[in-house]
C-alpha cells in the first residue's frame, strides 16, 4: 500500500514539473516577444516614428506585465526568467537616447 501511495504522489509530482516546465516554455517564448518588440522599438525610434515608437512601448509593457502577473500566480518568482522580466529596459533605452540628444543639443 506505501509503494502505491509512493507512485501516486511521484506521478503527481511529475505531472506538476512537466506543467511547469511547459508554462516556463510558454513564458519564455513570450519574453522573446518582448525582445522582438523592443528591437522594433529601437527601430522605429531611429527612423523618427513617434507613433510606433509609442505603441511599442505600450506592446512592450503589457508583455512585462502579463509575464510578471503569471509568474507571481505560479510562484516562479525564484526564476531568472523573473529577475529579466522585472527589467524596464524599453524605458531605460528612451530614458538614455532622450538624454543624448538633449546633450546633443545643447
Amino acid at each position: 500500500m506505501l509503494i502505491k501511495r509512493w507512485n501516486a504522489a511521484s506521478v503527481l509530482l511529475l505531472h506538476t514539473h512537466i506543467r511547469t516546465e511547459k508554462i516556463m516554455k510558454e513564458l519564455t517564448d513570450l519574453f522573446k516577444k518582448r525582445l522582438d518588440n523592443f528591437e522594433d522599438l529601437k527601430y522605429f525610434l531611429i527612423d523618427g516614428h513617434e507613433k510606433d515608437v509609442k505603441f511599442c512601448y505600450g506592446k512592450g509593457e503589457a508583455y512585462r506585465r502579463y509575464i510578471i502577473d503569471l509568474l507571481i500566480a505560479f510562484s516562479l518568482t525564484d526564476t531568472e526568467l523573473y529577475k529579466q522580466n522585472d527589467d524596464r529596459f524599453e524605458l531605460l533605452y528612451l530614458k538614455e537616447r532622450e538624454k543624448v540628444r538633449n546633450d546633443n543639443l545643447e
